[in-house]
């Protein structure tokens, strides 16, 4: 019980993938990590491109009350993107450790028992 755990865990709380590299699942664990990353790094250059949309002229700092203000501004007017992109995050996730699990329970399934 306790690998299953840890598998479930180590998904949840580190990263999708992680739980299924400690299965030794290693191909579906790097496609989980790798597909993790390109939909963040998406996130990160979608909003750094808006933001660049509400920063004002001429201004060289942006203090954290500014990025605040820019942050709400993004979320006010583009929420069907920030959610989708936040719906697929969450999605790979759940995959993540729903899989972590099953791959666990599997393996756990074929391992052989001694006799009681």
């Amino acid at each position: 019980m306790g690998r299953l755990f840890l598998a479930v865990l180590l998904s949840a709380v580190v990263g999708p993938g992680i739980g299924q590299l400690f299965n030794r699942e290693f191909k579906k664990g790097w496609i989980l990590i790798g597909i993790s990353l390109v939909v963040l790094l998406a996130f990160l250059v979608w909003v750094g491109k808006a933001a660049v949309l509400y920063v004002p002229a001429g201004i060289e700092k942006v203090d954290l009350e500014m990025a605040r203000q820019i942050r709400w501004a993004i979320l006010r007017d583009h929420p069907v993107v920030f959610r989708t992109y936040q719906g697929l995050l969450i999605g790979v996730w759940l995959i993540g450790v729903v899989d972590a699990f099953l791959g666990a329970w599997r393996r756990r399934q074929a391992t052989p028992r001694p006799p009681a």
